[in-house]
C-alpha cells in the first residue's frame, strides 16, 4: 500500500483492532461461531471483527473513532439514497482456525451481532446475523465467503512529466445500486468505518483521495458492489475538473484514464527571454532564474550579458521569476539579492521578452550594525 493514500495497492494494511478495554455490557449474551473459506490460507493474515453491544449511527463512529469534525445533520446517515445500519459499540478482533473456524466468544445480544472479515490481500465480507426468537446461547453465522468488491484502477500515464507533482486529487460524485443489493451495500458501506475509515469516507462521497500521477495506476480496493459511478478527478489549476461515467467491469474493475488537456487544459508553449540589469543599466551574469507556472518549473542561469530564455514557457498563465544574484563586495548576510518578478504571458502571444531591474546594494539590505551607508561594506 502507497504511504498514506488509503488502499491504493492491492494489498491492504489491516488497521482494525480491539478496543483497548471494551467489554459487553451486562445482558443477554450468546456466543457467535461460524466458519470463513476463500480467504487467505494462513489464518495470521485473515481477521474476524465481532460487534456486539449497544449501537452507534456512522456519523458518530466517525466522530468518536476517527476525529471527523463535520456538524451534525439531518441526512449525515445516508449516503447515494441509502439509509447507513448503525454500528456496534464493542469489537474484538479474532483468528480463524486452520480449518477455517472462529468463535467470537461470550457477545452482547443487544443487538444482531455484526461480523467483518478481512484479510491481507484485500479480500472483504460484512454480515450482520439476525438474533433468533428465544433463548439461545450459540448462534450459528454460516460459511463465510469473500464478497463481490470493486477495485478502481486510475492510469495518469497519459499525462505528462512535470517539474512538480500535480496534486491530484479524485473522489465519488455520485454512485448508483443495482435493486435488490441496498441493503448488502448499505451494510459494505457503514462497517467499512470499522476498518478502513479513509476509504470509508471515499465511499461515501464525503471527501477525495490524492492520486499519483507517476508510475503503476494507482488502485482503490475494497468499494462496494456500485453498478455505476460518477467520478471526478481535479486537476492542478483552479477551474480544472474531470469528470468520468462509468460501469464495472464483470470481474468488478473500474478503469479511468487521465489525459493532459482534460486536467492540464490547452498549454500553448511561446519562448520566454529577458536581461537581469542593475539600476545602472549593466548586466548580472550568473545569476540565477528560477521560472515557475505550476505545475511548471524550470531553474537556469543568465550568461555573460545577463541574458536568459525560457524555450517553452506557458501562454495563457501567470509566470513568476525568481531571480538570485551575489551582490559584489558585500560581506555575508548582505552578499546575496534577490527579486521576484511577475507577468502575464498572453494565450495568443508567439514570444515574451522581458527586463529585471534588481535593488541596489543599499536597497537590498546591504548596510552595517551601525547603519553604515554601502559604500562601507561594498567595493560596488
Amino acid at each position: 500500500m502507497r504511504e498514506g493514500m488509503m488502499l491504493l495497492t492491492s494489498s491492504l494494511l489491516l488497521f482494525g483492532g480491539c478496543l483497548p478495554g471494551a467489554r459487553p455490557p451486562e445482558g443477554r449474551a450468546l456466543r457467535v461461531v461460524g466458519r470463513v473459506t476463500g480467504f487467505d490460507s494462513d489464518p495470521e493474515r485473515v481477521e474476524v471483527h465481532c460487534g456486539s453491544g449497544p449501537r452507534r449511527t456512522v456519523s458518530d463512529h466517525q466522530r468518536a473513532e476517527h476525529g471527523w469534525s463535520s456538524n451534525p445533520s439531518t441526512d449525515e446517515n445516508r449516503a447515494w439514497n441509502l439509509d447507513l445500519p448503525t454500528i456496534a459499540s464493542h469489537w474484538e478482533v479474532r483468528k480463524p482456525g486452520l480449518d477455517g473456524s472462529f468463535d467470537c466468544g461470550s457477545m452482547d445480544a443487544e443487538g444482531p451481532p455484526q461480523l467483518i472479515v478481512v484479510d491481507r490481500s484485500g479480500r472483504l465480507a460484512t454480515r450482520e446475523i439476525p438474533l433468533p426468537i428465544g433463548a439461545h446461547s450459540i448462534l450459528q453465522a454460516g460459511e463465510i465467503s469473500p464478497q463481490e468488491t470493486l477495485t478502481l484502477e486510475i492510469d495518469g500515464s497519459g499525462l505528462p512529466e512535470t517539474d512538480l507533482p500535480l496534486a491530484l486529487m479524485a473522489g465519488i460524485d455520485r454512485a448508483e445500486v443495482s435493486p435488490g443489493t441496498e441493503a448488502a451495500v448499505a451494510l459494505h458501506l457503514a462497517l467499512l468505518t470499522r476498518v478502513f475509515p479513509r476509504l470509508a469516507h471515499f465511499a461515501m462521497g464525503r471527501g477525495g483521495t490524492p492520486v499519483e500521477s507517476k508510475g503503476s495506476p494507482a488502485r482503490i480496493s475494497g468499494l462496494p458492489g456500485f453498478s455505476r459511478l460518477d467520478l471526478y478527478v481535479t486537476g492542478p489549476l483552479p477551474g480544472i475538473l474531470a469528470t468520468y461515467s462509468v460501469t464495472p467491469a464483470a470481474d468488478g474493475l473500474v478503469k479511468i484514464s487521465l489525459s493532459e488537456t482534460e486536467l492540464l487544459g490547452s498549454r500553448p508553449r511561446v519562448p520566454l527571454s529577458g536581461v537581469v540589469r542593475w539600476p545602472d543599466g549593466s548586466p548580472v551574469p550568473g545569476a540565477t532564474v528560477v521560472y515557475g507556472s505550476y505545475p511548471d518549473r524550470v531553474e537556469i542561469r543568465t550568461d555573460g550579458e545577463g541574458r536568459f530564455e525560457i524555450p517553452r514557457a506557458a501562454a495563457g498563465r501567470e509566470a513568476v521569476l525568481f531571480v538570485d544574484a551575489p551582490l559584489p563586495g558585500c560581506r555575508p548576510p548582505f552578499d546575496r539579492v534577490t527579486k521576484t518578478h511577475r507577468l502575464d504571458i498572453d494565450e495568443g502571444a508567439k514570444a515574451v521578452e522581458t527586463k529585471i531591474d534588481l535593488p541596489s546594494a543599499l536597497e537590498a539590505g546591504c548596510t552595517g550594525p551601525g547603519g553604515e551607508r554601502e559604500k562601507d561594506l561594498c567595493n560596488r
